[in-house]
């Protein structure tokens, strides 16, 4: 866990204008700002001392992000995220791949310092609507049956004639299970699921070929 001692702040943004909020932002902090780069490629930790804390913002697409913080997780660097509105699945994504600390970038100026102290002291911190997010979502067996099938390629149709429901009564579990993930739609769930990473694919049940339940994973 990181060490409260001597603490330095490194701030990546390829934006020339979020790299300098962030840095006005850490100044108001007690936490001296050692660099401000525009890609993780210059960051340089050969001289430092202490813990250093990195901040990253603006990092492109998911995939992007969550390779960035996995490769920093592997250097031992302790960081914190800085990015827009993401849904959940975002959020536990880069938790699960090594960030200490999430903040939304239009709660900046009031949430980074408090996040970046919370992480020197060896915690996690993640905005409140979002603390219920990180664990493994609880689905149902009849949520995890029909994501299943819609996994397989199966239409809601198609899933109501196998598992004799109403069309409606399968929207409704769809529903229910995209709202614990953290997904807007099919192919969202289908991503989430097969993503070795995140491990939800694990009880996930399936119908077989030959009709019968199986776990997917």
């Amino acid at each position: 866990m990181p060490s409260v001692t001597s603490p330095r702040l490194h701030v990546v943004s390829p934006g020339a204008t979020l790299r300098a909020r962030l840095v006005a932002t850490l100044s108001e902090s007690p936490f001296p700002v050692t660099s401000a780069c525009t890609s993780v490629d210059e960051l340089d930790f050969t001289d430092a001392e202490g813990t250093s804390v990195v901040v990253l913002a603006s990092l492109g697409s998911p995939t992007r992000r969550a390779a960035i913080v996995r490769s920093l997780a592997q250097r031992d660097k302790t960081f914190v995220i800085v990015c827009r509105d993401t849904g959940h699945a975002e959020v536990r994504r880069l938790i699960h791949a090594g960030a200490y600390g999430y903040v939304l970038e239009r709660e900046l100026e009031r949430t980074l310092i408090p996040t970046v102290a919370a992480v020197l002291a060896g915690q996690i911190a993640i905005p409140k609507e979002e603390r219920m997010q990180v664990g493994a979502p609880t689905l149902s067996a009849r949520e995890k049956q029909v994501l299943g099938m819609v996994v397989m390629g199966y239409m809601n149709c198609d899933i109501a004639q196998q598992l004799y429901l109403a069309e409606g009564t399968v929207k409704s579990h769809l529903s229910s299970a995209f709202l614990k993930l953290g997904v807007r739609s099919r192919s969202e769930a289908v991503d989430l699921i097969l993503d070795a990473e995140q491990g939800l694919g694990r009880g996930i049940l399936a119908i077989t070929s030959d009709g019968t339940n199986g776990d997917r994973a």
